[in-house]
């Protein structure tokens, strides 16, 4: 999955998604770390019925589905402008949290 030498990029909207198409179009792996205020929001989302006593981790890999469903998160709405290259290109994705990041790989 990720390597060291991939691109990190910190979550600052559409300047992010500005970059990170740049990258995807030249298949460069890229991490996007969002805030750690979206921990709890991302958990939430992936895990609705998720028991209060819970670890909330996030650890779910698959493809451009995911970048759909994070896209419903208010303030994470602009990542369905990288949808059509992730599905053109073929990249996988995999989110994790804490320490929330959205890794999209090749």
């Amino acid at each position: 999955m990720m390597k060291s030498s991939d691109k990190q990029l910190i979550w600052n909207g559409m300047e992010t998604i500005y970059t990170a198409k740049q990258l995807l179009r030249e298949q460069r792996n890229i991490a996007l770390k969002l805030p750690p205020d979206f921990h709890h929001t991302l958990f939430s989302h992936f895990h609705p019925d998720a028991n209060p006593r819970q670890v909330d981790t996030v650890d779910t890999s698959g493809g451009p589905e995911l970048l759909e469903k994070i896209a419903e998160i208010r303030g994470l709405e602009e990542i369905t402008h990288l949808i059509p290259l992730v599905t053109e290109t073929g990249a996988k994705i995999h989110v994790v949290s804490p320490s929330p990041s959205i890794n999209i790989y090749f």
